[in-house]
Order: C-alpha cells, then structure tokens, then sequence
C-alpha cells in the first residue's frame, strides 16, 4: 500500500516498496544468535519473551499454562506405568530430530520390559 522501512536504524534495514510480498517468521526470533545466547540448546532458564512456540503479550496462547502443568503430569504418569522403562542403554537418549526441542524418546512396555 505504501513504502515502509523494515527494521530501520538496523544492520538490516530494509526498503519495502508496494506490492513487496513479505513472509513473516514470527518463531524463527527464537534462534536469533544475536539475540537468544545459545539458541539451540534446550534452556530451561530462558525467559519467556524467548520462547515464541505458545506466543508471547497479546499472542499468547490460551492453552500454555494449562499444558504447562498437565503434559508433564502426563509423561510422568506414562513413565510410572508398570513395565514402562527406557530401551536398555538408552535412558538418556533424547532423540531431537535434528530440531531444537526433543522430539522422541523411545520406551518399551508391558511384561517383556526390564528394570
């Protein structure tokens, strides 16, 4: 509609004239090394603002301080469950998926599972 200045007084000031087709990467903030320390490492200790996946102010999602509590209650039930034990030599293998948050974790249930 009209020309804009992205990010102006910035290394990457740009110039949008009208008609520029923008594509926005809201989470992709959150492995900005120039702004997040260490963006890949799994960091319990960062503060809000830096996790961007359940939205931040006036986006967060309703639903993040409900799961905040019920999917880990959910796991820890999973892994009290008879029988429900790690892969023998595998009790700490986290499998990330090449992403920066864990995405499988690989268990065995029922009789056959060792303690």
């Amino acid at each position: 509609m009209r020309e804009h200045v992205l990010a102006a007084g910035t290394p990457r000031e740009t110039l949008l004239t009208p008609g520029t087709v923008v594509h926005a990467h809201m989470a992709s903030a959150m492995f900005d090394e120039t702004v997040v320390e260490d963006p890949y490492a799994f960091r319990p200790d960062r503060t809000p603002v830096h996790h961007m996946l359940l939205g931040h102010g006036a986006h967060d999602c309703v639903g993040k301080y409900p799961a905040r509590a019920i999917v880990p209650e959910m796991v820890r039930r999973i892994l009290l469950r008879p029988g429900v034990r790690p892969l023998p030599g595998s009790e700490r293998a986290v499998d990330y998926a090449g992403m920066p948050y864990p995405q499988h974790y690989t268990v065995t249930a029922g009789t056959g599972a060792s303690s």
